[in-house]
């Protein structure tokens, strides 16, 4: 993999310089610019200094930057993943934020839960896990982003560190972008449930519904499950409004392991259309050999279920319940369970 930025040359919100990309390098020949978000260890911009990770610890810390392209309408086309200390990382995602605060370069916790009068909610663009494959679209379709004045982005990483030793990490993401946008544009689309409840020494299936409000039909381009260490196999299912089923995924499941599937697979059309009247149904299988009850939490000693679809149009399947708008999930990107009582923790 290149780096954005040649050697002595400017650092830009503690990134790479933005550089033209070319097919010759594997990435798409229609991106304008590629640029790296990485973790730093000073709340300046253009910092390039390591960020140091206790021992004996875990915490989510997010850093933020100025995009190089301005607050353009643009589209991503592709992601790379720049891992340095892989050992520290439980998981990234790279979120939206806007407002007149001055964040290039910037270190702090949760979006969310940064000052309401300088940030709006935080929209997640994309995330992963060390060694998860990367994230490109076909020719027509470019992931949606917001544009306009005081847009910045924030790279949110959840670090532990069990050792004894201090750690230090400058992983990140590159991404390369285009104003020239593609016909098609796609967005992330959230599934699963917030509320779990895992008995000790117990397997435990745990499915969630997606009724989305299609008005359009909605094109799939890619799944990907997220668990952590109690997860074991992910099913995903296609119910039609005639009754039909369409299983789309049914596969283990590893936290260290996670994977974005593609689309089209064997034996599926061509074209994975969700139309309007069909839902999504998708299990997450837990083996929970622990001696203490697991809910939903972000620790690593927590769970979750979550199902992210790629697909476009961006927007499309939603349900229009603001479950999970608190960890960055827009609106018109949710189609979250709203908790089925069996599965509540009381």
């Amino acid at each position: 993999m290149t780096n954005a930025g040649a050697a002595g040359s400017p650092a830009a919100a503690s990134g790479d310089e933005s550089k033209p990309a070319t097919s010759a390098d594997g990435w798409p020949a229609d991106c304008e610019h590629r640029y790296i978000f990485r973790a730093h260890g000073q709340p300046t911009s253009g910092d390039q200094t390591k960020y140091t990770i206790k021992p004996g610890a875990e915490h989510t810390v997010s850093f933020y930057f100025r995009p190089p392209w301005g607050g353009d309408a643009v589209q991503l086309l592709q992601s790379r993943e720049v891992t340095d200390n892989k050992k520290t990382i439980h998981h990234w995602m790279l979120y939206t934020v806007s407002g007149a605060a001055p964040l290039d370069g910037q270190i702090g916790g949760d979006p969310s839960a940064l000052p309401t009068e300088a940030l709006a909610v935080p929209q997640y663009v994309l995330g992963g896990v060390p060694g998860a494959n990367d994230v490109t679209f076909p020719e027509h379709v470019g992931l949606r982003l917001p544009s306009g004045t005081g847009i910045a982005f924030a790279l949110q990483i959840h670090y532990f560190n069990f050792g004894s030793n201090v750690e230090a990490d400058n992983s990140g993401v590159e991404v390369c972008v285009t104003s020239k946008k593609r016909p098609q544009e796609a967005a992330a689309h959230w599934l699963g449930t917030l509320t779990l409840n895992l008995p000790a020494h117990a397997k435990t299936d745990v499915t969630a519904q997606c009724r989305p409000q299609l008005h359009e039909p909605a094109h799939i381009l890619a799944i990907t499950p997220h668990m952590h260490d109690v997860g074991v196999h992910s099913k995903t299912s296609l119910i039609r409004s005639s009754g039909e089923q369409l299983t789309v995924l049914d596969e283990p499941y590893s936290v260290n392991e996670q994977r974005l599937y593609y689309y089209p697979r064997e034996g599926l059309p061509a074209d994975l259309v969700l139309n309007p009247g069909d839902s999504v149904s998708t299990t997450c299988s837990y083996q929970n050999d622990t001696s203490k009850r697991i809910v939903w939490g972000q620790l690593t000693s927590d769970e979750m279920c979550f199902l992210t679809i790629w697909a476009w149009p961006a927007g499309s399947i939603q349900n229009g319940l603001a479950i999970g708008a608190d960890l960055g999930i827009p609106l018109d990107q949710s189609c979250m369970d709203p908790a089925p009582p069996e599965h509540q923790v009381l």
